[in-house]
């Protein structure tokens, strides 16, 4: 597993697909499916003083593990037919144009922790044994990434290279076309997780380049039961407190039951997953809030890892809620005593990174949290904040050189549009909603006091958006002592950082749950880090 974050409130998080749309051929037993792809662009980067060329290629961004050559990488993800596994997979290319010669790609970047001594960040270096070699790189067109489940459906996942680079050359060429054909054989793997509900197909229809082959999951006449859409699971003690919430929902047509550890027969995270797979085939489900601070829920502590490189970062405990909501396999494979590791899915592969079900969770440790939570929730469903447009972007200095010397140049590329890296994004609409941007690296003497957030979020900024360093009390420049002292927001606000630890939510009361639960005023919901970011 690679990355986790904290989810406070009911936060919906969105997948997306790579652009490009496939055309596709379906049988029975072998999926073919073309991928079509623009000529690239070279540009020349200065990065460290040292000049590089940059791929830019439409829609297909650039990837790899640090020190590799920079290359544009798409994410095919392909539907398995119902009952099938893969036997074998084959790419057909189109013949490769060449985009000339004398080049020097960039290399990957090492990542490295945002909360790191400033002084640890390096330019990117060349893999030596990559860059002063005559072999084409990447050799194959394609890197198996492994076979994941959602409810059910089977989707194998390959990253295609379209672009291959001989370093001691300096040749570079491009594939226009890839032809994907997947042959398939019969498995004798259950798709334990399938329950045939029109929303499940509704949901993987976003998710697959052939959605021709649904119709494999759909003749199998599996119906599954659906009698409530969300789970609320907390404590006897706290049930009350969630009943206004459940009363909401069930009254806005999304109906929702109240369930207990007492339901579940104990608090261990292994208890509490199989509960809500156990409500997630029999009822139906597809939200789940979990109800409680991590010392009464706890959550479970996985293993992540921070890239395939030779230098990653590796923690052990990072608080995971996505174990309750990714529910193929045991997370544990190899039945050690680490969870979530890159070889702990099943048949020891990858573990399981598709939610079935969306989990967030409120870190209340009584009925007044819990009380003041749900407050706050309804107040935002029934559309009350008179501010809606009014977006904050908050920017540090970092301290990595560049520019990531400050946050800036990073916050400004979530405004409309950017091409900064070499991929394409689209982020927060300028023309719809008014952004306001409080950065260091603009403020006289390169730091601006935390008076100046505090009255922009006392104003009634509607999404607050951060980007610098933190702890489990201290983010946005402010501590925990200064969102209960200091703000006094009606319109709350939904708060977003990517800064170290203050959503560290196991084991003390972080600045993500004084923002959200301890105050009657500053955020309705965020997402922040549990643990310290890594930043490339």
């Amino acid at each position: 597993m690679k990355r986790s974050i904290l989810l406070l409130g009911m936060v919906l998080a969105f997948g997306f697909l790579l652009m490009l749309e496939p055309s596709v051929l379906a049988s029975a037993k072998q999926v073919s499916v073309d991928y079509t792809f623009d000529r690239p662009e070279i540009v020349g980067v200065m990065i460290g003083g040292e000049r590089y060329d940059r791929v830019i290629m439409p829609g297909v961004p650039n990837c790899g593990n640090a020190g590799q050559p920079a290359l544009p990488a798409k994410g095919a993800k392909i539907l398995l037919p119902f009952g099938t596994e893969v036997s074998s997979i084959e790419i057909i290319p189109a013949e490769k144009i060449s985009l000339g010669s004398g080049y020097f790609i960039e290399p990957v970047s090492k990542p490295i922790r945002l909360s790191a001594d400033p002084g640890t960040a390096s330019p990117p270096t060349p893999n030596s044994a990559i860059y002063d070699s005559d072999r084409p790189f990447p050799e194959t067109r394609f890197l198996n990434i492994g076979t994941q489940g959602f409810r059910g459906y089977q989707i194998l996942n390959l990253k295609l290279q379209p672009v291959q680079y001989i370093p001691t050359s300096g040749e570079l060429f491009y594939y226009p076309y890839l032809t994907v054909i997947v042959n398939t054989v019969d498995s004798d793997k259950s798709n334990t997780l399938f329950r045939g509900l029109p929303e499940d197909e509704m949901e993987v229809l976003k998710r697959i380049d052939n959605p021709k082959d649904v119709d494999s999951y759909t003749a199998t006449g599996i119906l599954g039961a659906k009698n409530y859409d969300m789970l609320i699971l907390t404590t006897t003690s706290l049930a009350g407190a969630f009943q206004p919430l459940k009363d909401y929902h069930d009254a806005e047509g999304i109906p929702t039951e109240i369930h207990t550890t007492t339901d579940v027969g104990s608090n261990d995270p292994d208890d509490v997953r199989d509960y809500i797979r156990d409500r997630y085939l029999n009822d139906g489900i597809r939200y789940v809030i979990i109800g409680a601070d991590d010392d009464i829920i706890p959550a479970k502590d996985l293993y992540v890892v921070s890239d395939n490189g030779p230098w990653p970062e590796v923690v052990y405990d990072m608080p995971a809620d996505i174990y309750f909501a990714c529910l193929d396999g045991t997370y544990n494979y190899d039945g050690d005593s680490y969870w979530g590791e890159p070889n702990d899915g099943e048949g020891g592969g990858d573990v399981d990174l598709i939610a079935e079900v969306f989990v967030g969770r409120a870190s209340v440790g009584n009925n007044t949290e819990a009380t003041r939570f749900v407050n706050k929730t309804i107040w935002y469903l029934n559309n009350q904040h008179s501010r809606l447009e009014d977006v904050q972007m908050a920017g540090e200095y970092l301290g990595f050189g560049g520019p990531s010397e400050y946050a800036a140049e990073t916050l400004d590329e979530l405004i409309d549009s950017a091409s900064t890296h070499g991929y394409s994004t689209i982020g927060i609409p300028s023309d719809q909603y008014i952004v306001d941007r409080l950065y260091d690296r603009d403020w006289p003497g390169n730091d601006w006091p935390k008076s100046e957030l505090i009255s922009r979020i006392n104003e009634g900024r509607h999404i607050l958006n951060h980007l610098g360093h933190g702890s489990p009390d201290y983010a946005m420049k402010l501590y925990d002592s200064d969102i209960m002292n200091s703000l006094t927001n009606d319109d709350l606000c939904f708060f977003y950082s990517q800064t170290c630890l203050a959503g560290h939510f196991d084991g003390t009361d972080c600045w993500a749950e004084y923002m959200n639960i301890k105050t009657d005023y500053g955020g309705f919901a965020g997402i922040m880090r549990a643990l310290p970011t890594v930043q490339p």
